[in-house]
């Protein structure tokens, strides 16, 4: 499994954990940077950033 991958894994099961537990947010282990969860997306529109839990389906295109 790639690094990448092993990344995907984690947010997806801290996604989960907070979203199970009721919290807007959780804290990435590599950055340190605060995450929103759909929960907190979900509270307001879409604001096409392609955020990494976006409810609404939002994907960024990555330019090359």
């Amino acid at each position: 499994m790639s690094r990448e991958d092993e990344l995907h894994q984690l947010w997806e099961k801290l996604h989960q954990e907070a979203c199970a537990n009721g919290q807007d947010f959780y804290r990435d282990p590599e950055t340190g940077y605060l995450v929103g969860t759909a929960l907190a997306l979900k509270k307001r529109k879409c604001c096409r950033c392609g955020c990494r839990h976006c409810p609404y389906g939002f994907k960024r295109e990555v330019e090359g």
